[in-house]
This record gives structure tokens, C-alpha cells and sequence, in this order.
């Protein structure tokens, strides 16, 4: 088990592109900041829905992000692991 969690998942650190940016004046304008990208892939709606009402305790969801994934979901029928 525990080698199937290594090959799935990986974390690595990737140098920022350029530092704080400031005005003239001493003021940030620009900064780095960190940004995740989530995907999940679901066999039914039902499981995609759980999974998300479960994330939704870690990560700041709307009901309106909730539904937008929802209909990007039904859009993409193909897309879905088989079970």
C-alpha cells in the first residue's frame, strides 16, 4: 500500500520565477503565492458529490463551485473511470 501512495503521489518544490516586486515607493505590488490545482475522477455523480461535500472541509467550496463541478461533470461522460 504504502508504495502505491509514493507512485501516486509525488510533492516537489518549485523555484518562484521572480521575487517581490515593489513600487518606488517601497510597496508591494506583485508577490508569489502559492496555488493548488485539484482533480478528481469519479465513476457517478453521487461519489463526486461526496467527495466534494468531503472537501469542502478542507478547502473553501461554494455551493456555486460545488454546482458548476457538478455540471462540468455531466458534460464530460467519457472522462469517467469505469468501475
Amino acid at each position: 500500500m504504502l508504495q502505491s501512495e509514493t507512485n501516486r503521489l509525488r510533492e516537489f518544490r518549485l523555484p518562484a520565477p521572480r521575487g517581490v516586486i515593489y513600487d518606488r515607493s517601497g510597496r508591494v505590488i506583485a508577490e508569489n503565492l502559492p496555488g493548488y490545482s485539484v482533480s478528481l475522477l469519479s465513476p457517478t455523480a453521487d461519489s463526486l458529490r461526496a467527495v466534494l461535500d468531503r472537501l469542502g472541509a478542507t478547502i473553501a467550496l461554494t455551493p456555486e463551485q460545488v454546482d458548476a463541478a457538478m455540471r462540468r461533470f455531466r458534460r464530460t461522460p467519457n472522462r469517467r473511470p469505469r468501475s
